[in-house]
């Protein structure tokens, strides 16, 4: 065989002469009775042949339903239990007031003692700074003040660093 006519698998197999009706050998009447035939069904209500039987008490029933036992409500099905939420009697009190108590400071460290962190670049704070160790040591030597961790490997976070402090209090930020 050359590659452009393949070979026929099927080539082999013994194939009957006659393979007559595969079908034959079922006994299939040849007109339906007429128990065989199926009703026509209401188009207008496709329920309408399970409503008549289970009225009729022929073939199967509708099943009851499941609801049918329990009882009617009456009144507010919450009323009665216990609420997570108390009402309490505050007496006189300032909504002005309250507002402005929201947005004041109470805490009691002063501003400056807060720790700060900082976002900076690596090349413009720390490289250029007295207070960075010399290599292979990466460290702060400035006392409070510590390199919390490279971002990336252009961005260093400071944690109370004065050299970023003073360079945003004179407005030049990065």
């Amino acid at each position: 065989m050359s590659e452009d006519d393949p070979e026929d698998p099927f080539e082999d197999f013994d194939v009957p002469e006659d393979p007559g009706d595969p079908f034959e050998d079922f006994d299939v009447p040849e007109d339906p009775s007429a128990s065989d035939e199926v009703p026509p069904s209401d188009a207008e209500n496709p329920m309408a042949d399970a409503t008549l039987d289970a009225e009729s008490g022929d073939g199967d029933a509708m099943p009851e339903d499941p609801f049918s036992g329990m009882g009617d409500r009456d009144g507010d099905p919450f009323g009665d239990a216990e609420s997570v939420f108390e009402s309490v009697d505050v007496g006189s009190v300032d909504p002005d007031g309250v507002w402005d108590s929201l947005g004041e400071d109470d805490s009691p460290t002063p501003p400056s003692d807060r720790k700060r962190y900082a976002d900076v670049s690596k090349h413009r704070y720390c490289e250029q700074c007295e207070h960075f160790a010399e290599p292979p040591a990466v460290q702060c030597t400035h006392e409070g003040t510590e390199i919390l961790e490279f971002v990336d490997m252009e961005t260093v976070r400071l944690l109370n660093c004065p050299v970023v402090a003073e360079q945003r209090e004179l407005g030049n930020e990065e």
